[in-house]
């Protein structure tokens, strides 16, 4: 699949912007140097140079001068100019590789299965109370009609409990491609093997006299992972956030890199500092000016908001 025009464009203005930046730096190191062999012309007894001597001093640090300073402002222009073309490049660049490259695409899925993944945390936090709660009920029922209830509760609660999981399972599988060859070791949570629908069906077939303090174990257990490994589980989750973004960047920047050098060599032959300048300025940064321009007339509070 062949980069886009519209991205070539992109990326020969920034090869543009580069040359322009590089020229400029060396223009300021040139005035640096020249304002130090001035510095170094002037006579350690000021008051005995002749006027003339002086004058010419003056001048020379003046020129100088407003020299860096006219510099400095077409290197403050660049600035700009990247400042509005590099976010625009990348964002084209990563929409590109979404679709050419399927190892860029599996990143991008393991850091939405990530998102997804703490999602479904909290949902199965919201059943491991419900669950946790109803073994309560049944541990406190008495044989009888209000037993049979709350031990359908539970099995209800159980039955999606376990389905929570395996679609955690599923997304977990979808973050480890991407961390797999990742040096950080961070990886997401194993959940604990916390009893589900086989505890309750055998639960349903003994005795109430029987299930007390298995139903308070299994409660307990249930509530310490809610009040503790549920905020580590959490934390985990970040971290591999960060992890797979991480992952996703260098992949992006590793490509860029490349193309960087290929547009160098191959847009950037014709380069005219002042003329690139003022067309790259143009294009982004006056361009980003009418864009804003044209917002605040639309809704004249935009800026309030």
């Amino acid at each position: 699949m062949e980069l886009p025009a519209e991205t070539i464009e992109l990326l020969r203005d920034e090869a543009l912007a580069a040359r322009c930046r590089e020229v400029i730096a060396d223009q300021l190191s040139v005035l640096g140097r020249q304002m130090e062999d001035i510095q170094a012309t002037r006579s350690p007894f000021p008051m005995f140079a002749r006027k003339e001597a002086k004058e010419q001093f003056a001048r020379s640090v003046r020129t100088t001068e407003q020299e860096t300073v006219a510099v400095r402002q077409l290197q403050l222009q660049v600035q700009q100019i990247e400042a509005h073309l590099l976010p625009q490049l990348r964002h084209a660049l990563e929409s590109y590789l979404r679709q050419a490259s399927p190892d860029f695409l599996q990143i991008q899925r393991g850091i939405d299965a990530v998102d997804r993944w703490s999602q479904r945390l909290g949902q199965l936090s919201d059943s491991l109370l419900a669950f946790a709660r109803d073994v309560r009920e049944v541990r406190q029922a008495e044989a009888g009609i209000s037993r049979v209830r709350a031990i359908a509760s539970v099995r209800e609660v159980a039955q999606r409990i376990e389905a929570e999981e395996l679609g955690l399972a599923k997304l977990a599988r979808d973050v480890e491609f991407v961390l797999q060859n990742s040096t950080s070791g961070v990886r997401l949570p194993d959940l604990p093997e916390l009893r589900r629908c086989a505890w309750v069906q055998r639960l349903a077939v003994l005795p109430p006299e029987t299930t007390g303090p298995e139903c308070t174990q299994v409660e307990t257990e249930t509530r310490r992972f809610l009040t503790d490994g549920l905020a580590a589980a959490t934390g985990c989750a970040q971290s591999c956030r960060e992890v797979c973004r991480t992952v996703s960047d260098c992949y992006l920047e590793h490509y860029w890199a490349q193309l960087r050098v290929f547009a160098r060599e191959n847009y950037a032959t014709d380069f005219a500092l002042e003329r690139d300048l003022a067309r790259l300025s143009a294009r982004y940064v006056d361009a980003e000016i009418i864009r804003a321009q044209g917002q605040l007339t639309a809704n004249p509070f935009i800026d309030h908001r």
